[in-house]
């Protein structure tokens, strides 16, 4: 199953799993890397595919909720 292009330019936030600093940046970054250094507690984060599969379907149902209610 491939992430969903939807989201590529829409911009994402993540909580590092370690000290839940906000990291805050387009889907397309979140697409591409698959570790970063958190600059909270600068612990090394690691997002596998199918963690990203989980958080890209989050982010678009929150977006589709949101959209919704607004009509």
């Amino acid at each position: 199953m491939p992430i969903s292009e939807e989201l590529r330019d829409v911009y994402l936030k993540f909580e590092c799993p370690y000290c839940l600093v906000p990291v805050v940046h387009k889907g397309s970054w979140f697409k591409v890397i698959s570790n970063f250094k958190c600059a909270g507690c600068a612990e090394n984060v690691r997002i596998g595919y199918a963690d990203k599969l989980v958080f890209f379907e989050q982010h678009r149902q929150r977006r589709n909720e949101i959209a919704k209610d607004a009509r």
